[in-house]
């Protein structure tokens, strides 16, 4: 069991710091092209895409910045509980196919709290 919450640690923060380290490089490369090119085609990853397309979440009084590293805590969670849970099998075929079949059900369920929570907070300003 220790050895589990200790895997569950290392995985989280390594996933955490190589996921910040490339979405935050793309971050800076999108704004420093967005302000030489005044286009309004702003380019987001694709998590913000996810979060934008199916969840309906609207940008406009949300901090970027601040959503960036909650997508980046998230995704980490969801890498390192995938891990973990597959790991818990014997057989590799059998960790492989279940890491197939929980890793939409995980993202699809941890996006829709990240939207839940700003759509909670939204209403509470709003009243």
């Amino acid at each position: 069991m220790l050895n589990n919450i200790i895997l569950f640690i290392i995985i989280f923060v390594i996933v955490f710091f190589i996921y910040e380290w490339i979405i935050y490089r793309d971050l800076k490369k999108r704004l420093k092209n967005k302000r030489k090119n005044t286009k309004t085609t702003d380019k987001y990853p694709m998590e913000v895409k996810i979060l934008v397309d199916f969840y309906k979440l609207k940008l406009d009084n949300i901090n970027y910045n601040r959503l960036i590293h909650i997508i980046c805590i998230v995704s980490s969670l969801d890498i390192s509980l995938i891990v973990i849970i597959s790991g818990m099998f014997d057989k590799g075929y059998m960790q492989i196919l279940v890491a197939f079949l929980i890793v939409l059900p995980i993202i699809f369920f941890s996006y829709y709290l990240i939207v839940f929570f700003y759509k909670f907070k939204e209403k509470r300003r709003n009243k």
